[in-house]
């Protein structure tokens, strides 16, 4: 009997241990589970460190997964969109034609490289190049049609019709077939449409039939075809490096660090207030029992007690009294802000854009001047590609062989001046060289010049304002007494009046 007893006694502690063993399993799946989601909600997976050292290891193979990280950055951080941004609008494009030559049909041939200019819409097609080669790095194009109606097809994969190698000083601008024949066939269209006679769906159709590795690529006239590359270390280097590229290591270290601090907020919003009824520790209260009812009682009392501190957010849990779940103290100043401050520093440097030019602090004038002039040569570089390689070429492709080679195309690429600074060197010609005041007006946009000229001589000629109107007198208008001006004295006592009034000292010498 005595050993029957205690096999069911052995027994009994068994499966209470099972028991036990359970509730905390589930206790700790519960724990996990939700300190899981608190640390992870509102992380976005991206790019990774091993990701992006893959990809520039070999920018070439991996241009276009590159560009994506370009474009998705744009959209998500404040530096990649203002450099972009600025790169974009910052240049005036502004402009002069210089010719080599002037020969006879010199202002026949300008006119007509201002009307092409004004009909391929230069300022948009050159804006538009600037942000697809800083968020690509390479960027290849054709001008169609001919010399009356030309226009411009920028291609978009830079890695399907690409810059195969320099022929003659110049790029020679390869199309992959294989790309051509697996878009659909609306695409093909359209893509054949727009570059026939120099790729047409007869060479498409001809290709699909006999897919030789000596047939993929189709070369287009060189003439035509532009290349524009940045961010490049060789010469002959086909692909360049979009610009976000250089500060994409700290932009995922400032990630982290948002990352953590969002972690950190979450932790202390979804704080957990545990209510322990009954405490095991506690002799006094060791053995007490309390039946579901009142415990259910208790707990929604001090429930309802702190969820009218709307402000603190604090979620109770009641657990039995064998369980207990502790977190980590959390306080305010788990991040330090001036770690924050520093990697905006480093993103900055990686740019080339201090925070004076972004939101206008950080920085003195003269700084900030010294980064904005910096800032327009890297623009300039640009500008000067595209001066040679987009536009030289539209103007060989509309003027006459034998001057197309003398017209060219110039951008300002200097930091625009203020109003202020073009009005007042343009008055000081206007008062002291006796020019135009027309060019004065123009600058001020609610003054019409033909409108204020008329209105001048009517007032002058017509109303006679000025015989009729005159200033107020005062000392620097008028010198007699019935002018109003001081009065002299013709019979001065003072030695030192009269010595002024012999020697005329008062008076400002000439010359």
């Amino acid at each position: 009997m005595t050993e029957t007893s205690s096999m069911n006694a052995k027994a009994a502690d068994m499966e209470t241990d099972r028991e036990l063993s359970s509730i905390n399993r589930a206790t700790s799946a519960f724990a996990d589970a939700f300190i899981s989601k608190m640390f992870s909600d509102g992380i976005i997976k991206d790019v990774t460190m091993d990701q992006l050292l893959k990809y520039l290891s070999n920018p070439d193979n991996y241009i276009i997964d590159l560009q994506n990280i370009a474009h998705y950055y744009y959209i998500t951080s404040g530096e990649v969109f203002q450099l972009f941004e600025m790169t974009k609008v910052l240049p005036s494009l502004n402009y002069k034609i210089t010719a080599f030559d002037k020969s006879k049909n010199y202002e026949k041939n300008m006119d007509t490289c201002n009307r092409v200019l004004r009909k391929v819409k230069h300022k948009q097609l050159t804006r538009d190049i600037i942000a697809q080669v800083i968020s690509t790095g390479t960027l290849t194009g054709i001008w169609i049609g001919d010399k009356k109606n030309p226009y411009p097809y920028i291609f978009d994969r830079p890695d399907k019709v690409f810059p195969a190698y320099r022929l003659n000083g110049e790029w020679l601008i390869n199309v992959d077939l294989d790309w051509v024949v697996g878009l659909k066939e609306s695409e093909q269209i359209a893509l054949t449409a727009n570059l026939s006679p120099y790729l047409t769906m007869d060479m498409v159709n001809e290709y699909k039939s006999d897919r030789t590795k000596d047939k993929q690529y189709i070369s287009l006239p060189q003439d035509r075809t532009f290349c524009i590359r940045t961010h490049t270390l060789k010469r002959n280097q086909p692909f360049g490096i979009n610009w976000s590229l250089t500060g994409l290591y700290d932009l995922q270290h400032k990630k982290k660090l948002k990352d953590l601090e969002k972690s950190i907020a979450n932790k202390i919003i979804s704080a957990i207030a545990v209510l322990t009824i009954g405490n095991k520790d506690n002799p006094e209260y060791a053995n007490l029992k309390l039946n579901k009812d009142l415990k259910r009682k208790i707990h929604n009392g001090v429930k309802t007690a702190l969820d009218k501190n709307q402000t603190q957010g604090v979620t109770v849990v009641s657990i039995p009294e064998f369980a207990d779940i502790k977190f980590p103290e959390m306080k305010s100043d788990a991040l330090d802000p001036k770690k924050f401050v520093s990697i905006n520093q480093d993103v900055s440097s990686s740019y080339g854009i201090g925070s004076s030019m972004t939101n206008g602090t950080g920085a003195n004038f003269a700084s900030a001047k010294i980064n904005l002039d910096i800032f327009y040569k890297k623009i300039a570089v640009l500008l000067e590609d595209m001066e040679t390689d987009v536009y030289g070429k539209l103007f060989k492709l509309v003027l006459p062989s034998s001057v197309s080679d003398d017209f060219f195309l110039e951008y300002d690429k200097e930091p625009p001046l203020t109003l202020k600074e073009k009005i007042d060197i343009l008055m000081k010609l206007h008062t002291q060289e006796g020019f135009s005041l027309k060019a004065v007006l123009d600058n001020i946009s609610t003054v019409d010049f033909n409108e204020y000229i008329e209105q001048s001589i009517y007032e002058q000629e017509t109303l006679k304002l000025q015989d009729k109107i005159k200033p107020y007198a005062s000392a620097y208008i008028s010198t007699g007494e019935e002018n109003g001006g001081r009065p002299t004295n013709e019979n001065p006592e003072s030695e030192s009046t009269i010595r002024s009034k012999t020697s005329n000292s008062n008076d400002t010498p000439e010359g």
